[in-house]
């Protein structure tokens, strides 16, 4: 396998990674319920970014909340995914930038509004207290950081019936852990944010769980949505050289199979999808 420095972005950069994003967040809308969190007072002309912005679709669901005269900008490390410019509404920008790494100076202290949304697989332990720094600074007093994610830490196969097979939804997980280990991520930091998000001084400092099973109908989509996320992942380990349990595509394949046969047995995956949120002091 290639040396897991080059692996920081564990999912493809492709069209059927930008549906599997897409129809992540109609889970996440239809679950959570919203898009910017109901303690963020909205007024007119605001400021907005969306960090690690994909397709940009979380910010176009905001848009239509917001005044026309509101400026919104997505930013992202890589274009790949940015949606075509002639498409795109003129109060809406997206940039490239490298989370880890100082913002224009012409954007501190600018912003009303942080999102940033699904960085578990993306920062290394390390990287998150130099991540919320940046964002941090972003932010006017009185803007809000909003960090919504999943505890990839408290993911298990699940099911109702002890005699129900949940054998390749295990191994999944395990090589989801595996990789994990070995690209030094801490997926506790999801769960620490309130108290990183102080340490960089926001106050008000709010964390919010939802579990996947929380109804049938939020199971059903994020069963859907970590199908799919797992799915990338493996795409990506056979891309990097493959592991000892997956090798090639075929082996995508068949793991896959076999953890949908589990899932329409009644198997699911339960985990916690977290939403932590803090302001700047005026």
């Amino acid at each position: 396998m290639a040396s897991t420095n080059e692996i920081r972005y564990f999912f493809p950069r492709d069209s059927a990674e930008s549906e599997r994003l897409n129809s992540q967040h109609e889970a996440w809308m239809s679950d959570i319920g919203y898009a910017l969190h109901p303690s963020i007072q909205t007024h007119e002309s605001m400021r907005v970014a969306d960090i690690g912005t994909g397709t940009g679709i979380w910010l176009y669901e905001v848009a239509q909340h917001l005044s026309a005269t509101s400026q919104l900008d997505g930013f992202d490390i890589s274009p790949s995914q940015f949606p075509d410019p002639k498409d795109t509404p003129s109060n809406i920008t997206f940039r490239v930038q490298d989370l880890l790494q100082p913002f224009a100076d012409e954007l501190l202290g600018k912003y009303d509004v942080i999102h940033i949304r699904f960085m578990c697989f993306a920062l290394s332990r390390n990287e998150w207290e130099q991540a919320v720094k940046n964002l941090v600074a972003l932010l006017k007093p009185g803007g809000y950081l909003q960090w919504g994610d999943a505890a990839i830490g408290t993911l298990r196969a699940a099911t109702t019936d002890p005699t129900q097979s949940t054998r390749y939804m295990e191994k999944s997980i395990e090589v989801i852990s595996q990789l994990a280990v070995a690209t030094n991520k801490d997926f506790s930091c999801v769960e620490r944010l309130p108290l990183t998000f102080k340490e960089q001084g926001l106050a008000n400092c709010v964390q919010t769980h939802v579990a996947s099973d929380a109804t049938l109908t939020t199971k059903s989509h994020f069963n859907v949505a970590m199908l799919l996320g797992i799915e990338s992942i493996l795409t990506t380990i056979v891309k990097f050289g493959g592991n000892d349990v997956i090798k090639n595509n075929r082996n995508v394949r068949e793991m896959m199979s076999h953890i949908d046969d589990e899932l329409s047995r009644g198997a699911f995956f339960w985990y916690k999808v977290i939403v932590t949120i803090g302001r700047r002091p005026l």
